[in-house]
Parts: C-alpha cells; structure tokens; sequence
C-alpha cells in the first residue's frame, strides 16, 4: 500500500517492506564490531542487543507499543553496560547518542506515536552504524 507524505512524495507502508529494511540495519548493527574469536562477554552482549534490535522492528511493523516500549526499555539497560574499554569523548558520545535515540523509541511507544517512534529507531540504527564505524577504526 502506498501512502503519501505532507510534501506529496511516495511513502511505502508495507510490512515485508519495514522487516527486510529493518533485518539488514540490524545486521550492520549488531555485527560490525564483534570479532569471530569465538563467543566473548561482548558477543553475547551484542546478540543480546541485536534481539531486542529485532525486537523493536517486530513491534512497530505490529504497532504494538507495550512490547516496542518494553524492547526499547531493555535494549537501553543492555547499551548502559559497557562492553569495551574505550573511554574516549568521541565513544562516550556515541554511545549517549545511542541512549537518547532509543529513549525516544520509548517516549513515543508510551505515547502511541508510530510515526515518531518509527524515526526513533531509524536514528538508533544510524547511531549504531557510526558507533561500529568509530570502533573499527585502526587505534592511534
């Protein structure tokens, strides 16, 4: 189905559409940053980050607050578990943007907001994607 946005341009609104989008965010997501050692402290930190991940995807392609606010809630309490030894400005202030974002999922779940929690998680999955960025960088 095909919606329009204020400005006339094309929106889709389809749910296979929101879960294949929002698999491949969550796999740039969650995986950038683990290494194949073999599952670490850290690798399990992240599947565990990458589930609750999906898990907000689930609930707005459903439209179910309670369970978008409770996946946005506990992916926040994982992200405040520090799980590398970067204690950089530049990481710290990833991560707090990473918690603003995903407080706004929250804020907009309790407020039955689709649409603003929606952009929520698509600047989550941004802030994600810089953060794995920065981590992969070569140390200096």
């Amino acid at each position: 189905m095909m919606y329009r946005s204020p400005t006339g341009i094309p929106i889709m609104r389809s749910t296979p559409f929101l879960l294949s989008l929002g698999l491949i965010l969550s796999l740039i997501c969650g995986g950038a940053a683990v290494p194949d050692e073999g599952p670490s402290d850290r690798h399990r930190l992240m599947e565990r980050k990458l589930v609750a991940t999906q898990q907000i995807l689930t609930s707005l392609t459903r439209e179910d607050y309670a369970a978008m606010q409770s996946a946005a809630d506990d992916l926040l309490e994982l992200a405040r578990q520090q799980w590398t030894t970067d204690e950089s400005p530049r990481y710290r202030a990833h991560l707090k943007d990473f918690w603003i974002t995903l407080e706004g999922v929250s804020e907009a779940a309790e407020e039955k907001k689709l649409d603003g929690a929606t952009l929520a998680y698509v600047q989550m999955t941004i802030s994600c994607v810089k953060c794995h960025k920065y981590l992969r960088q070569p140390v200096e």
